[in-house]
C-alpha cells in the first residue's frame, strides 16, 4: 500500500489482485507535475503480460506528457493527457499487433492550485467524493460503455478505451472540483466501484480512523464480497484548504434496473423551468403561505430579541467595605516585569450528544482531537467500546487543547493539526505531560 502525507492533502492506494486466473489489471500513480499534483488510476481487461505492460506504458506516458506540457489551459490538460497517450498505444499496435490493447479504461486528476480538474475513458474507472455525511458519486461505473454510432460516418465517436481508435475523445468534467477541508475523495477501478454506495462503505467513512486504516477496511469489503475480482482503490484526504464552499458536478445514479447510466455533459447546468406547471390557486396559497411563515419568523425573532430574557436580574448584595478596600503591593518596575504567568486556560464547554453523530462533526466544531475528550477525566463512563460515542450523553470538551484561535486564543497553535496529526496519530500522555509541564503556572 502506497502512502504520503502532504502540503493540502495525504492519500493511500492499494491494488487487489485476486488470481492469475482472474481477468483484469490496475495500476496506481501519483507524482508532482509542473501545474500540480497528478493522480493517475489505469484499468484493462486483459491479464496478460503484454497487456501488463501496456498499463505501465500508459501511466508513463500520462507522467511523460505532464511533464511536458506548457502553453495550455489547466483545465485542458488531463484530457489532452489521455489523448497522448492514446495515440501512443494506437502507434504501438500498428507496429507489433501484439501491443493491441484490451478495453483499457483510464482516469487522470490534477491538483492544480487546490482546484481538481478530471478527465476519463473507458468503463472500468469511478470517483466519489465524501463530504462527511454523504457520497456523492462524480463519476459512475460503466459511464463510458460502447456507444452506438449514429448513421453519417462522419459523424461518429470511436469506442471510448484507450488505444483502439486514433479519434478517441476522452470525457471532462466541465466543473471543476474544489473540495472543502475534511473531504476525502475516492478514486477507484474494477469490481471495488460497485461497492462505493453500500452501507458499510458510508459506516467506515464516518469513523474517526486514519486514512490508511479506512482504506484497508473499504478494500477488505471488496475481497469479503466479491472475492474473486480484482480491483484498485486510492483515497485521498484534503485539509488546509481556504474555499468558501465546496464546487462539484455529480455524475447520474444508477436507473432502476441497475444499468449504469453515462455522466452527463450538461450536468449542472441550470434547467429551465416549464410553464403552466404550477396551479393559479395552488400558486397564491403557496404565497400567502410564504408571507404568513415570513412574519411567524419576524415575531419570534423581535420576541426573542427583546422579550424573552432567559436569565432574569439577579439582586447582588453590596460589597463590604474590606471587599471594597485597595490592596497596595510595593513592588519595583523590574520585579513586575520579570513576573511571567502564563494565561488561563479556558473552561471546559458542555456538548450533548445527539444521534447520528460522529467525531469529525464534534471535531469541525470545537477542533479538539478525540484522544483529548475521550480521556478528560471528567468524560469518564460517558462513551461506549472503543471510545464510542452514545447519543443522550453529555460531554465536557476541554477546549484548552482546541487549535481554534477562538475557543482557545493562547495555546491553540500547540494543538493544530500539524502538531497532532489528522487522526490523532501524534497524541498521547507524554504529548498531554509536556505541554502542562510547559504552561502550567508552578
Amino acid at each position: 500500500m502506497n502512502t504520503k502525507k502532504l502540503k493540502s492533502f495525504e492519500y493511500a492506494g492499494k491494488v487487489h489482485s485476486a488470481g492469475d486466473e482472474l481477468k483484469g489489471l490496475h495500476r496506481q500513480e501519483i507524482f508532482n507535475a509542473s501545474f500540480g499534483h497528478v493522480m493517475v488510476v489505469v484499468a484493462t481487461e486483459g491479464r496478460d503480460e503484454k497487456q501488463e505492460e501496456l498499463a505501465g506504458i500508459v501511466a508513463e506516458r500520462m507522467r511523460y506528457y505532464m511533464d511536458h506540457a506548457d502553453d495550455e489551459q489547466v483545465e485542458d490538460i488531463p484530457t489532452s493527457a489521455l489523448k497522448y497517450s492514446n495515440g501512443y498505444l494506437c502507434q504501438l499496435a500498428k507496429k507489433d499487433l501484439s501491443y493491441a490493447p484490451s478495453r483499457i479504461s483510464c482516469l487522470c486528476l490534477l491538483n492544480h492550485e487546490n482546484t481538481l480538474y478530471y478527465a476519463w475513458v473507458g468503463d472500468q474507472v469511478c470517483m466519489a467524493l465524501w463530504d462527511g455525511k454523504k457520497i456523492h458519486h462524480l463519476l459512475t461505473y460503466g459511464s463510458d460503455a460502447a456507444r452506438a454510432l449514429p448513421e453519417k460516418p462522419e459523424a461518429a465517436q470511436p469506442l471510448a478505451f484507450l488505444g483502439q481508435d486514433p479519434r478517441l475523445s476522452p470525457q471532462s468534467a466541465e466543473i471543476p472540483l474544489k473540495p472543502l477541508s475534511g473531504d476525502s475523495l475516492l478514486l477507484g477501478t474494477g469490481s471495488i466501484c460497485q461497492y462505493l454506495s453500500g452501507k458499510d462503505v458510508r459506516k467506515v467513512m464516518q469513523d474517526s480512523m486514519p486514512l490508511q486504516t479506512k482504506l484497508l477496511r473499504i478494500m477488505g469489503l471488496c475481497e469479503k464480497q466479491a472475492s474473486q475480482a480484482s480491483a484498485s482503490l486510492m483515497m485521498i484526504s484534503f485539509y488546509q484548504l481556504n474555499h468558501a464552499r465546496r464546487v462539484f458536478m455529480p455524475g447520474k445514479e444508477k436507473n432502476k434496473g441497475g444499468t449504469p447510466r453515462d455522466v452527463s455533459s450538461s450536468a449542472g447546468k441550470p434547467t429551465q423551468r416549464k410553464k403552466g406547471l404550477i396551479h393559479p390557486v395552488r400558486s397564491h396559497l403557496l404565497k400567502y403561505a410564504m408571507i404568513v411563515l415570513a412574519g411567524v419568523l419576524v415575531g419570534y425573532m423581535v420576541y426573542d430579541l427583546f422579550i424573552f430574557d432567559p436569565k432574569p436580574p439577579v439582586r447582588l448584595p453590596a460589597p463590604s467595605p474590606a471587599e471594597t478596600s485597595d490592596t497596595i503591593v510595593d513592588a519595583s518596575e523590574e520585579a513586575l516585569e520579570e513576573l511571567d504567568v502564563p494565561p488561563p486556560f479556558p473552561e471546559d464547554e458542555l456538548y450533548t450528544v445527539r444521534g447520528g453523530d460522529t467525531w469529525s462533526r464534534i471535531y469541525r466544531q470545537y477542533q479538539v482531537c478525540s484522544w483529548f475528550i475521550i480521556n478528560h477525566p471528567r468524560n469518564t463512563g460517558s462513551f461506549g467500546r472503543e471510545g464510542s460515542l452514545i447519543a443522550g450523553q453529555q460531554l465536557r470538551i476541554p477546549v484548552r487543547y482546541s487549535g481554534d484561535p477562538e475557543l482557545n486564543p493562547y495555546y491553540y497553535q500547540e494543538f493544530t493539526i500539524a502538531e497532532v496529526g489528522s487522526g490523532c496519530e501524534n497524541v498521547d500522555q507524554e504529548f498531554l505531560d509536556a505541554f502542562h509541564e510547559q504552561y502550567e503556572p508552578q
